[in-house]
């Protein structure tokens, strides 16, 4: 599929115009294909797309800000720009993705394939990765400390103690 269906482009293209407030619902798009979108710009913070299918999407300057792309296919996609600080992109595919001058500052990137993705100019610092986390080849453990990027490691959660009877 080159191309997203007119109707499906259209009604995407509306709710990534739209003004968003804080009281206004979440957008919901879990488990969608929405391949081959053009979504440019777009507002969209705060959505969730999780296990959605965005491969070789056109989404340069898109706004999502606090989104969750949880496992997201986002393949190829072009993402020069795009504003995903704070954004859930944990076991996201984002092989060969473009990620030029995007800010992923305080993004979730624990699992994420970020494989021959270009990073150049992308803005990392706080990002959490961890061992799962596949980056470009030069994108090595000195590089990443550089960037701010932080190492969750393989951290496990936190012991409780169940209470005695």
């Amino acid at each position: 599929m080159r191309v997203r269906a007119a109707d499906v482009q259209a009604a995407m293209g509306t709710l990534g115009r739209l003004p968003r407030s804080r009281n206004e619902p979440v957008i919901l798009l879990s488990r969608v294909d929405l391949r081959s979108l053009a979504l440019q710009g777009s507002q969209l913070s705060r959505s969730r797309f999780r296990y959605t299918n965005l491969a070789r999407s056109a989404l340069e300057g898109v706004w999502l800000e606090r989104s969750d792309l949880t496992a997201a296919d986002l393949r190829q996609a072009r993402l020069d720009g795009a504003h995903l600080a704070g954004a859930n992109l944990s076991r996201a595919s984002l092989q060969k993705a473009s990620l030029r001058r995007a800010d992923l500052s305080h993004a979730d990137l624990r699992g994420a394939d970020l494989s021959h993705a270009a990073l150049d100019g992308t803005i990392l610092t706080r990002a959490q990765a961890d061992k799962a986390t596949v980056w470009p080849a030069e994108v090595d453990a000195e590089r990443r400390r550089q960037l701010g990027i932080i190492d969750m490691g393989h951290q496990s959660p936190p012991h409780t103690q169940v209470p005695q009877k």
